[in-house]
């Protein structure tokens, strides 16, 4: 027989602090990886109370917007010179992979029986970023 699974009733029992803790973790540029084990829970009740505990998830949500304000701060600071031994390549490779909204990436979808669906997001994107983007859409074409 399976145990029951955690609630998140339980967590707040345990750690009171829990939000704060997160939100003070994130605020630093803590990762949701940090806050499992910060919290002692495993990946799949993670998940499980990011789809059923609407407070966890929106938690969660605000403590990712943290960590990415962070980042994109120091990168600020790198770029004013504030930060003198920064890398901003290594910098933002680390926000393409951990933000998707800095993704470079190009998904495609779509079957051979279905048009091609182009799922793209424009948003913060220059001029030369969507010329970019379209003469790649134009050679795939």
């Amino acid at each position: 027989m399976a145990r029951p699974r955690k609630t998140l009733e339980a967590l707040e029992k345990r750690n009171p602090d829990w939000v704060k803790t997160l939100k003070d973790g994130y605020s630093q540029g803590k990762s949701n990886a940090w806050a499992r084990v910060e919290l002692g829970i495993k990946n799949d009740l993670w998940y499980y109370w990011l789809e059923r505990e609407e407070k966890f998830s929106e938690v969660i949500k605000e403590c990712n917007d943290l960590a990415r304000v962070y980042f994109e701060n120091q990168g600020k600071k790198i770029m004013n010179g504030e930060i003198k031994r920064g890398n901003a390549s290594v910098l933002f490779f680390m926000m393409k992979n951990r933000f998707p909204q800095y993704s470079e990436k190009l998904e495609l979808k779509g079957s051979k029986d279905s048009p091609l669906k182009l799922d793209v997001n424009l948003n913060n994107k220059s001029t030369d970023e969507l010329e970019t983007l379209l003469e790649r859409i134009e050679k795939a074409s």
